[in-house]
């Protein structure tokens, strides 16, 4: 509609906000300001855990196009990533406390069993998470 001047009203514009498809089916994830990009499918190998699962959909924000985790170590989100990426190889970074480290990999749902390997690093492979893991033995 034009006013009297000639000029036309601004118009109430809707702005979709669902996930964009792109060719490749990345996914970004920040996690403590700091962005991560893989592959969807990478991801959806490991269908119990938090970043392979549908659960994950609650961590999305469409302003930013991202899965989005606050107050998360972001050290430690590396080697949950690398995770995904190495089909189950789990490392425990030096410079990350192993409370620390157990907090990050059991509220992202990985799951493993460990093996110590002399590298510097806790070389951990996929087996199982729970109550009566190895990893839960540990930490009495």
């Amino acid at each position: 509609m034009n006013g009297s001047d000639g000029i036309e009203s601004p118009r109430k514009v809707t702005v979709d906000v669902e996930k964009p498809e792109n060719h490749y089916n990345f996914v970004n994830i920040i996690v403590s300001g700091e962005i991560f990009k893989t592959l969807r499918e990478t991801l959806e190998r490991y269908p119990t855990t938090l970043l392979g699962s549908q659960a994950l959909e609650r961590y999305w924000e469409p302003e930013r196009q991202a899965y989005v985790f606050r107050n998360h170590c972001r050290r430690s989100f590396e080697s949950i990533l690398y995770f995904y990426q190495s089909n189950g190889i789990l490392s425990q970074p030096k410079n990350v406390l192993s409370n620390t480290f157990e907090d990050e990999v059991e509220f992202f749902k990985v799951c493993f069993k460990i093996r110590y390997e002399d590298q510097g690093f806790h070389n951990m492979h996929i087996m199982g998470f729970g109550n009566d893991s190895p990893f839960k033995q540990m930490k009495s």
